[in-house]
C-alpha cells in the first residue's frame, strides 16, 4: 500500500495553461517581429550604402591609377551599358567602367585614328539590382539627375559635387535614411540623416 501511495502521478498542461502560454507568445511575437522587421531593414540600407560608397572609391582609385577618366552609372538591365533613364541606381544595378573612349559617360569604342589607337571601355565593377533599397540624388545637397559620376585622372569630380539618398522602398519612415555625398577632391562621405534631413554622424 505504501508503494502505491509513493507513486506520483505525471500530469500535462491543462487546457487553460495552454492557453495563456499561447497569448504570451502571441504577445511577444507582437512587440518582436516589427523590431526584428526594422533591425533587417535598417541593414539593407547600411550594406546598400557600403556598397555604392565601395564603388565609388574604387572608380577613383581605378581613375588616379589608370591616369584617365573613370565613371559609375546606372546600369541598363543587362548590365552592358549605361541607362539615364533608370529612376535610380539600384532600379538595374550601377557600372563601374574605364571612360576614355568616345563619349564621356558613356561605355563605347573609339576607332583608331592617325594620332590615336583604337580603344573599348571596360566594366571594372557591376553593382546588383535591389528593389527595396533606393539610390538616387539628393537634390537639397547637391546636383539634380545624376545619372553618372565621373572621376578625372586627378580622382576628382567634374561639375557641382553630388550626393546621393539612400533610403529603404518599403514605405516604412522609421527605416533610416543615409546621404553619401562626394567632396570637390573627390572623396566621399556618408553620414546617417534625421527626420529632418540633416546629418547626425
Amino acid at each position: 500500500m505504501k508503494a502505491l501511495n509513493s507513486i506520483k502521478l505525471s500530469k500535462g498542461f491543462t487546457l487553460i495553461e495552454l492557453m495563456i502560454v499561447i497569448a504570451i507568445a502571441s504577445i511577444l511575437m507582437t512587440l518582436a517581429v516589427p523590431s526584428f522587421s526594422l533591425m533587417i531593414n535598417n541593414s539593407k540600407v547600411t550594406s546598400t550604402t557600403n556598397e555604392f560608397i565601395s564603388s565609388l572609391n574604387l572608380a577613383r582609385s581605378e581613375a588616379l591609377k589608370r591616369s584617365g577618366n573613370v565613371s559609375v552609372c546606372k546600369s541598363n538591365a543587362s548590365y552592358t551599358a549605361c541607362d539615364t533613364t533608370a529612376a535610380t541606381f539600384t532600379t538595374n544595378g550601377w557600372l563601374v567602367f574605364s571612360d576614355t573612349c568616345g563619349v564621356t559617360g558613356v561605355i563605347d569604342s573609339a576607332a583608331a585614328t592617325a594620332t590615336t589607337p583604337a580603344c573599348t571601355d571596360v566594366r571594372i565593377k557591376v553593382g546588383e539590382a535591389n528593389d527595396q533599397i533606393s539610390i538616387k540624388e539628393d537634390v537639397a545637397a547637391g546636383a539634380a539627375d545624376i545619372d553618372v559620376v565621373t572621376y578625372n585622372l586627378s580622382g576628382r569630380v567634374a561639375g557641382t559635387a553630388p550626393a546621393f539618398l539612400v533610403e529603404t522602398l518599403t514605405g516604412n519612415t522609421r527605416v533610416k535614411k543615409n546621404q553619401v555625398s562626394i567632396n570637390r577632391i573627390g572623396r566621399v562621405r556618408s553620414c546617417r540623416l534625421d527626420s529632418s534631413n540633416n546629418c547626425v554622424n
